[in-house]
């Protein structure tokens, strides 16, 4: 069984991984909206042709995937009682976390002028 000091820990560490990489999703966001008000035509083109684009989205859906394989660990694992189960399906949800912050961070690059 794992002890509560340990769970908390766990709980207090993988809020501040969290946090951190919102606050990086919310900055790259406001610079897409940035780029976008400043020279919305080129923007939007560099948008729909750059190859990085459609790997971003890639990873979009796979992160999106992983979240919901996440969701589902935590819940089968709080609802039969073993607590190991759904910690790890805490453990991994920085996983998905990063793949969003990589899908943000490529539409920020890709809408930027050179």
């Amino acid at each position: 069984m794992i002890d509560q000091a340990t769970v908390d820990t766990g709980f207090i560490l993988l809020g501040i991984i969290g946090g951190t990489i919102y606050l990086c999703m919310s900055i790259f966001y406001i610079r897409i909206v940035q780029h976008l008000q400043h020279n919305r035509k080129t923007a939007i083109t560099k948008f729909f042709l750059k190859e990085d684009t459609v790997k971003a989205f890639k990873i979009l859906a796979l992160s999106g995937l992983g979240l919901v394989i996440a969701f589902s660990m935590e819940i089968y694992g709080v609802t039969v009682g073993d607590q190991l189960i759904a910690t790890v399906a805490r453990a991994i949800y920085p996983l998905p976390m990063i793949g969003l912050t990589y899908f943000s961070y490529t539409l920020q690059k890709v809408t930027q002028e050179n």
